[in-house]
């Protein structure tokens, strides 16, 4: 995991790899104690790894749509509207308006995942805390943590912290992740 500085994850230095099954892309930004969070990088349709005993929350956040067949059922997901599935089922994907990145939340057990996709404002700084990750989806943000600012790039991760006033402002979509024990 790439960080730069202590509340920051740039998200553009992180290493591409493939899926355990081959058949697409990750930038894994976070795996620890039962909690993953990383950008699936979608460019063909096909199955998707298993992730048996985890709850899954998909958001596409580049591209318009990716349909999901799971457990025999279709679902849409489109642009910054999270879906909540069992990381466990059949799951296949159908593009059928190009490729996509979706953000994947994954929760083991014992804890509980939570995506929210917000507006950020620049008069009202969101605040983040222990066990939430916030993600500059688009538009420009600013981070203010321990005294200090820096800027976000698009796809940026923000480390919340109870420690620290840890908050973003600015202009565009953000994605919220909040973990929590079940």
């Amino acid at each position: 995991m790439a960080e730069s500085p202590q509340h920051v994850i740039r998200t553009a230095d992180l290493p591409v790899s493939p899926w355990r099954n081959g058949r697409g892309k990750t930038r894994e930004i976070l795996a620890a104690d039962g909690r993953r969070l990383s950008l699936a990088l979608v460019d063909q349709p096909g199955e998707f790894s298993s992730f048996a005993g985890y709850t899954r929350v998909q958001t596409v956040i580049e591209g318009d749509l990716l349909l999901l067949e799971i457990d025999g059922r279709e679902h849409a997901l489109e642009q910054y509207r999270p879906f909540t599935y069992d990381g466990g089922a059949a799951t296949s994907a159908v593009l059928p308006t190009g490729p996509v990145v979706a953000l994947n939340a994954f929760a083991g057990p014992g804890t509980e995942v939570f995506v929210l996709i917000l507006e950020l404002s620049k008069k009202r700084p969101l605040p983040l805390v222990d066990d939430q990750y916030g993600m500059l989806l688009s538009g420009h943000g600013r981070l203010s943590a321990d005294g200090a600012e820096d800027e976000l790039a698009e796809l940026d991760v923000v480390v919340g912290s109870n420690s620290s006033d840890t908050a973003v402002s600015g202009r565009g979509f953000f994605a919220v992740v909040t973990f929590q024990n079940a």
